[in-house]
């Protein structure tokens, strides 16, 4: 069993932890609320209160947080933090802040001589409880090879997908293929509400055929058909839509530096900006159909 360092305990953080706890790893942990911490102590933890004392004797050391400038305030901004690690200890990041981003935390770290494996999470927290998330891994292979137990105690999948960035560029992809599907679930199901077509049977023969798709099996933006979708729950829960558009912006910039054509990504991004706008950017992305309902 290893010692691990766990900074972020949010929905998803924490539920990684615990589940690292339910196998028998030492955890330490940090969050800057202080309930979060307290969780954890509750799940079996130690909870910190701050990131030094979390990450001093780990093997390694676990970062899951919003957004970029969380994590660089973490590892670039914290110079106290970097000072407490071990110089053995492997530094695995479960954020998705974009694959330039990165790559560059990626860069400075190494410099200073450690070790650090990107590892997004395909899944939300309910996913993670049950155990049934993807992780993406970018970085060194032998890095991997090390922290891939570790991983696999806490997800069904691990995939090693190349250099340090790739992680993020798998991620953002998949979700660009599951934000396009929702997309058009969501616009099927609004023009076929015009066309006097009944939502029960649109789904009836969508999810039976060549319309089929996660995204309309297990998210289905029309309400009344799958019972545990957040258009069941008036749209809360599961994956927020103003975090769908951070990172669609993430893989719409990533294709902007890599000269690729991106129109279905910018139109993602057009949609759930004005979605923002006018609407509550913290319910599920599915809750496009609210703004495709009324143009």
């Amino acid at each position: 069993m290893a010692n691990i360092g766990f900074i972020g305990l949010g929905n998803l953080g924490l539920t990684l932890a615990s589940s690292l706890l339910a196998v028998g790893h030492v955890v330490s942990g940090y969050d800057l609320r202080e309930m979060a911490r307290s969780r954890l102590g509750t799940a079996g933890g130690r909870a910190c209160s701050d990131i030094p004392s979390a990450i001093a004797d780990a093997d390694f050391v676990f970062t899951c947080l919003p957004d970029a400038a969380a994590v660089r305030s973490v590892w670039t901004d914290g110079p106290e933090n970097v000072r407490a690690l071990k110089r053995s200890a492997i530094l695995v990041d479960c954020s998705v802040m974009g694959i330039e981003e990165t790559r560059s935390l990626a860069a400075a770290l190494e410099t200073a001589g450690f070790t650090f494996l990107d590892a997004p999470v395909l899944g939300d927290a309910r996913d993670a409880r049950a155990r049934l998330i993807t992780f993406a891994v970018g970085g060194s292979l032998a890095a991997f090879s090390e922290a891939k137990p570790i991983l696999e105690d806490m997800g069904e999948r691990v995939v090693y997908v190349g250099k340090s960035g790739l992680g993020q560029a798998a991620v953002l992809c998949t979700q660009l293929m599951m934000v396009v599907n929702l997309l058009g679930a969501a616009e099927a199901f609004a023009l076929g509400e015009r066309l006097g077509l009944g939502a029960e049977k649109l789904f009836e023969i969508a999810s039976l055929s060549s319309g089929a798709s996660w995204s309309l099996v297990e998210r289905c933006p029309q309400s009344g058909l799958v019972p545990d979708a957040p258009s069941n729950n008036m749209y809360q829960g599961g994956l927020a839509a103003g975090m769908i558009l951070d990172r669609m912006r993430l893989l719409e910039a990533a294709g902007q530096k890599a000269d690729a054509r991106t129109p279905l990504t910018t139109q993602a991004v057009d949609l759930y900006a004005e979605f923002k706008d006018t609407k509550d950017p913290r319910l599920d992305f599915s809750a496009i159909i609210q703004l495709l309902r009324r143009r």
